[in-house]
Parts: C-alpha cells; structure tokens; sequence
C-alpha cells in the first residue's frame, strides 16, 4: 500500500539439536541502533531445518515501519545494528547488520513504490 516498509531479516541457529523455534514463535531481542534500543522482539517467519547440516536459519519479521525510518539511521552515526537474541528456545547466532546505503535504499523503494489494489470487487 506504499505507506511504509516490512524490515526482515535472517539468523543463524548454530544449535540444531537445540533449536525449539517453529513458525509463529516470538522471539525476544536486543536490537540496537549504537546506544539506542531499537526493537525487542520479532516474529518468526520461517525455520529452515535443512539449509545446512550443522545449523538451522530462522527467517524473522521486525514488522511494518514507517518511511521516517530512513530518517532515523540517517540521523545515527552508527552504520549497523547489534543485535542480542535473549531466547532459551534455540542458539542464536549474535549479529551485526551492516546499514551501509540503507537511509538511500528506502528513499529509493519509496519513489519507487506502486501500490497493487487487488481485492473484490464490488
């Protein structure tokens, strides 16, 4: 509907033996954006049991945001965002997501953003 963004993600579940996620779960995390808090928990979208024999990969969903959100790492100094999983249902890979070019990549998806009306009609 071009009225703002999905940010998603994936992560890395180097416990297989241990991992308890399925989809739907909600996962809570320390997302941080250098000393500000960010987000703190997620979704999961997806487990891929079998991308790999020694790790799992979750597909996570950080949920609709606003186009302002550009402004908000454009604002920020840091270039990535930390993020801690604090969940005792699977091992999950710590991250640093690189934001290098992000602010210019959702400039970018707005301009270019066409909303798809699909529905009934009446």
């Amino acid at each position: 509907d071009c009225n703002g963004l999905r940010l998603r993600a994936w992560a890395k579940i180097g416990d297989k033996a241990g991992n308890k996620l399925k989809r739907g779960d909600t996962i809570e995390l320390d997302v941080r954006l250098g000393d500000a808090k960010f987000l703190d928990r997620t979704r999961v979208l997806a487990v891929a049991h079998d991308f790999d024999a020694d790790f799992d990969v979750i597909y996570l969903d950080f949920g609709d945001w606003h186009w302002e959100i550009a402004d908000l790492f454009t604002e920020n100094s840091d270039q990535s965002l930390t993020v801690t999983f604090l969940t005792k249902n699977a091992t999950i890979d710590d991250n640093i997501w690189s934001l290098e070019g992000f602010s210019d990549q959702v400039v970018r998806l707005r301009e270019e953003c066409t909303a798809d009306h699909q529905g009934v009609l009446v």
